[in-house]
């Protein structure tokens, strides 16, 4: 089967040199949609898409030209292409997060210090609250006795107010505080994140 195609193709540029010596210099051969081996100087603008091999003048295949790529080809390339690039943007955040913890240990003194910020200002709002509540106490105490000793109204509405106020920062206080606490927890979560993102990286290393 070889031969009876190389002596075609041979045939052909026997002919090609007798009849038209000029194109006999360079040959290109494609499959027509009928599957026919079909040769000329040039490829129809129809076949040109589909591959085709070029020849020089002696039968000498002098080149190769793949079909170019189905749409299903392309998507598959792009898709390939993306998972790459994702690949090297993960390898590149990896790297970038090896350099802040190189061990599960330096994850562990980070969270640890975290933490310890945050205690300290919880701590602090807690005794804060402590002593404004005993204020309000002690100013309660003192507009019971104002009201025994039939101070005037005026004096017990300053009293008054003077508690409603402390009670006010106490609310506002408490609200920081709770705030205190939902961030640390957050922290917390945080830095699990952080040890399980280290074992993944690790995997990964390991995986490659």
């Amino acid at each position: 089967m070889k031969n009876l195609f190389t002596n075609k193709l041979t045939l052909f540029f026997i002919f090609c040199l007798i009849a038209q010596p000029l194109y006999a210099k360079r040959i290109r051969c494609w499959t027509n949609d009928d599957g026919v081996f079909a040769c000329a100087n040039y490829v129809p603008q129809q076949y040109s898409q589909l591959g085709f091999t070029e020849y020089d003048g002696s039968a000498r295949k002098i080149k190769e030209v793949n079909p170019a790529p189905s749409p299903e080809e392309i998507a598959e390339r792009e898709r390939q292409e993306e998972q790459e690039r994702r690949a090297q943007e993960q390898l590149k955040k990896d790297h970038a997060f090896l350099d802040s913890f190189s061990n599960e240990g330096d994850i562990e003194t980070a969270r640890k210090a975290g933490l310890t910020a945050i205690d300290g200002d919880i701590r602090f709002l807690e005794t804060k609250i402590e002593g404004l509540k005993r204020n309000v106490k002690a100013m309660e105490n003192s507009y019971e006795r104002s009201k025994a000793l039939n101070v005037s109204k005026r004096q017990l509405r300053t009293i008054q107010k003077n508690i409603d106020n402390v009670n006010k920062r106490i609310k506002n206080t408490e609200d920081t505080l709770q705030l205190m606490q939902i961030k640390r927890n957050k922290t917390n979560k945080e830095y699990d994140g952080y040890l399980q993102r280290y074992r993944d990286i690790k995997r990964r290393q390991r995986g490659r």
